[in-house]
């Protein structure tokens, strides 16, 4: 009952000052980040930058606490599959594991290129 009497508190606050964003609270099953290296080139008819390729430079999910609280990425080399694997299911054969875990990373590249 605290800590539900302070956030009423702190969102009765938070909404005499402007809007609120809420968002909806899943139980975490995978956190992870693709780093990627954007190249750009300047183009010639309007002076703006445009993506010329996006390149995955690193693939690393997340290690959190126990609250969720984000505490820095695996760098291990089989860290990414091993936590898509825990994620999808220990039942999937690795070669699916990896293929999945790709397809999502190479998405996002895709997405940030556009």
């Amino acid at each position: 009952e605290g800590a539900r009497a302070a956030f009423t508190q702190w969102l009765r606050k938070r909404l005499a000052v402007g809007p609120v964003l809420i968002e909806p609270e899943f139980a975490r099953v995978l956190d992870f980040s693709v780093n990627l290296e954007l190249e750009q080139f300047q183009s010639l008819i309007n002076g703006e930058a445009k993506s010329a390729g996006v390149t995955i430079i690193a693939r690393l999910p997340f290690v959190a606490d126990g609250r969720g609280v984000y505490r820095g990425s695996d760098l291990e080399a089989e860290a990414w599959l091993m936590a898509w694997s825990r994620a999808l299911g220990s039942d999937l054969e690795m070669e699916a594991v990896e293929a999945i875990s790709s397809f999502v990373a190479s998405s996002v590249a895709k997405v940030v290129g556009e």
